[in-house]
């Protein structure tokens, strides 16, 4: 009865076992029943339906697929604009020689996941970065961390060595500052080691001589250490080389007491090669020894002729006004101000400044300030501030 509402397929099967000729027919029963048990195969409308119930089921999933996939790039990428931010910070710092900050902004830099992957993937950068952090502890003399970091960068030099990028400048200099960094740290024997082992490398005698000379220093042959220095300064050809020599030679006389002769050696550093680097401790052995106009000449100079880092500015300011040139001092704070808001040393220096002048409610105002951005570290003019306006201030 082809009135009543039965599937395609059915009608096939009983077509089949109808059939006139017995060959088309179902070879068995046995064979009739599971085409009838699975009949919803046969089924056409099923098959339609099966395949879009397959084809919705691959959209989901290539749509979770892409989902993950744009999370773990989503993840990849804040992670790489993370470290880019972080790795810029730490230049800027570097440029400065923000000791502390270095070391802070070096440790977080190295602990990211980006950081493991630029370790894999460009050992010369992970050296610098290892290098960097050194520096940070070497410029806080604590030299034991210092030799740490430098040993670490040597390692990333010799895997660059392995690729073909090694920087051969860099590891001249990266064992130059391991020496001396062990000889400071009083471990002449370590630095010896070092020295040995650079000459084994090639390393051009003038850097090896460096360290000897600290070498000397540190086992109390003072005067050794200037000789080997001062010999390197009147042969060498290397403006690097001698340009160290004449640092060194100037911190040996500033740890023996003779500010003069230390500003001496710093300005023939100077006339060698001048550098951002010459003019800021130049201008820091100038504010030691109680000389604030020449300070901020060199922080001035160094402002002018270089792209200066916020302690730069900050020193320039400080040296200002030790000198009595308040309205430099404060226009220069003022800018930094504008420059780096979420940095609370020009808010601090403005506070003291204007406490200094007699301007006591503008003084505070910079204080909250700079005590919102200071969060809880560790400052001693931050804590004086404290106890003039945090516990005082209602009495001023």
């Amino acid at each position: 009865n082809r009135g009543v509402e039965y599937s395609q397929a059915l009608w096939e099967i009983m077509g089949k076992a109808m059939s006139e000729s017995p060959e088309e027919r179902y070879q068995s029963a046995e064979k009739m029943l599971h085409v009838l048990r699975n009949i919803e195969k046969t089924d056409r409308d099923y098959r339609r339906y099966s395949m879009y119930n397959f084809l919705i089921h691959c959209g989901y999933a290539v749509c979770m697929v892409a989902a993950v996939c744009m999370i773990i790039f989503g993840i990849r990428s804040n992670q790489k604009e993370e470290y880019a931010q972080a790795r810029s910070l730490l230049g800027e710092y570097a440029k400065g020689e923000e000791a502390e900050l270095i070391t802070q902004q070096g440790l977080l830099l190295l602990n990211t996941a980006e950081f493991s992957r630029v370790e894999k993937r460009d050992p010369q950068e992970a050296a610098i970065i290892f290098h960097t952090v050194g520096d940070g502890y070497y410029l806080q003399q604590d030299y034991g961390e210092a030799v740490t970091y430098y040993e670490l960068a040597l390692e990333k030099i010799e895997d660059s060595d392995e690729q073909g990028t090694a920087d051969e400048s860099s590891r001249q200099q990266y064992y130059t500052d391991l020496g001396i960094a062990f000889a400071r740290d009083g471990k002449a024997d370590e630095a010896l080691d070092v020295m040995y082992h650079a000459e084994e490398e090639g390393v051009p005698e003038d850097y090896c001589s460096l360290i000897r000379s600290e070498t000397a220093v540190s086992q109390g042959e003072t005067e050794e250490g200037i000789h080997i220095l001062s010999e390197i300064c009147g042969n060498t050809g290397d403006e690097n080389v001698k340009v160290q020599a004449y640092i060194l030679m100037s911190d040996i006389y500033e740890g023996e007491e003779e500010p003069a002769r230390a500003v001496e050696c710093m300005k023939l550093a100077g006339e060698v090669k001048e550098s951002d680097i010459i003019w800021r401790r130049l201008g820091n052995l100038y504010y030691k020894a109680g000389n604030m106009k020449e300070a901020a000449n060199c922080f001035e100079t160094l402002i002018k002729q270089y792209d200066p880092s916020y302690a730069d500015c900050i020193n320039y300011a400080v040296c200002c006004e030790a000198g009595g040139n308040f309205g430099a001092g404060q226009n220069i704070l003022r800018e930094m101000t504008e420059r780096y808001p979420n940095r609370y040393e020009a808010y601090m220096h403005l506070a003291f400044s204007n406490y200094k002048l007699g301007r006591n409610a503008t003084a505070k105002e910079y204080y909250i300030r700079a005590r919102e951005l200071f969060g809880n570290g560790e400052d001693a003019m931050m804590d004086e501030l404290e106890h003039t306006y945090g516990q005082e201030g209602e009495e001023k």
